[in-house]
């Protein structure tokens, strides 16, 4: 599940995610949020934290690019 929050009238977008994975002995459970900026409508520049059960926790940067 991930929920958005863009901050109009800016480039900036707030998300908020929640995941669980259950197979066999296998569970976990993640938490997520981050920070986007919009440079353009096919350039997004990402940074993100994620909280996992039975996994470090970490920081993702990403860029992304489409056409």
């Amino acid at each position: 599940m991930q929920g958005a929050y863009k901050f109009l009238p800016s480039k900036w977008e707030a998300v908020l995610s929640y995941g669980e994975f259950d197979a066999l002995a296998d569970y976990q459970e993640q938490w997520a949020m981050g920070i986007n900026y919009l440079f353009a409508g096919n350039i997004i520049a990402k940074l993100g934290y994620e909280s996992n059960k039975n996994l470090p926790e970490r920081w993702l940067a990403q860029l992304a690019y489409g056409h």
